[in-house]
């Protein structure tokens, strides 16, 4: 059993204010009743139930209501017992003392608000796992598993980038299990000054922090119509570039493309030397210098030829 002052400090002032408002909100039906405007019990229960209804505090009032009168008044016994157990709750647990003391099972109980963080990051907030548009029960495991695979990444991109969020980097240690958790001093200062621990560089959210990156593109050029294609990446900025170290690793120039599935062997009896048309051009193996002329008129006429990159932004550019 537990007791947290704090919990139990905020139970009181929220019921002292709701026990207030319903009071201010009877106060004119009891006066309405009082001067002759609002009579029978019927009406009268009407219009108190609708105010109780609202803040939900009718079990600490004493209500007597009749045609031509109305009685509100608090039930101090009620109220008294209920601030009796204000902050008070109970933990259950099949762990034996020796393995887990009270403090640690308090520990473990309040954890879980960052398992509730995780679901909430996997609903809505970075992943959007729902709505999901499959119905075969395999596919919808599938699709909950890779989720899982990215929330599982998620938190480790969390962690690691750290330093250039808001995240408290360091966050002090509760001597009292029960007490509120509160920020490290110098979480507050990068709240503050909206700029990193060492101040070199602009603090973010993870979700700013991400779409920062995205701006990270590769450009394609390309020397004369036939020159060489020349991957340049565009120069990154210091966060992006920082973001790059925390995580020990260079920045990609380039996305690896998944690998190609291998054709299906075909029964040469059955095929006999038949190739099937692919395109227009029937069967026929293209000439290198065929597809570098049609390219090349694609490119006066306004198309653009160049290859699908997932996940990088590509664009291409001719260099006279």
């Amino acid at each position: 059993m537990c007791r947290n002052p704090a919990l139990a400090d905020e139970r009181a002032r929220k019921r002292g204010e709701l026990l207030d408002a319903t009071e201010e909100k009877l106060a004119p039906i009891v006066t309405a009743v009082a001067a002759g405007r609002l009579s029978g019990a019927g009406k009268i229960g009407l219009r108190v139930g609708r105010v109780l209804g609202k803040y939900k505090v009718g079990k600490h009032f004493h209500l007597d209501i009749a045609d031509t009168s109305l009685t509100v008044t608090r039930d101090r016994d009620r109220i008294d017992a209920e601030a009796a157990l204000d902050g008070i709750y109970t933990l259950r647990t099949t762990a034996s003392a020796d393995e887990l003391g009270t403090a640690a099972v308090i520990d473990a109980y309040k954890n879980l608000s960052r398992v509730e963080r995780d679901f909430r990051s996997l609903k809505a907030i970075d992943l959007d796992l729902r709505p999901i548009h499959h119905r075969l029960t395999d596919r919808v495991k599938a699709h909950v598993l890779i989720c899982m695979l990215a929330a599982y990444l998620t938190w480790h991109l969390r962690q690691a980038w750290a330093p250039l969020t808001y995240t408290d980097e360091h966050p002090p240690h509760r001597e009292d299990p029960v007490a509120p958790a509160a920020r490290s001093a110098a979480a507050n200062s990068k709240a503050a000054r909206k700029t990193t621990t060492d101040g070199d560089l602009p603090a973010r959210s993870y979700q700013a922090l991400m779409a920062h990156l995205a701006t990270l593109t590769r450009n394609d050029l390309q020397y004369g119509e036939v020159g060489p294609i020349v991957a340049t990446l565009a120069v990154p900025t210091p966060t992006q570039r920082r973001a790059f170290e925390l995580l020990d690793t260079a920045i990609p120039l380039a996305v690896r493309q998944p690998e190609q599935p291998q054709p299906k062997a075909t029964n040469p009896q059955l095929n006999r030397g038949f190739v099937r048309p692919q395109g227009r051009n029937f069967g026929l193996d293209e000439h290198p210098d065929q597809r570098r002329h049609r390219e090349a008129d694609h490119r006066q006429d306004g198309f653009e030829h160049r290859p699908r990159l997932q996940g990088v932004f590509h664009r291409h550019v001719e260099i006279p």
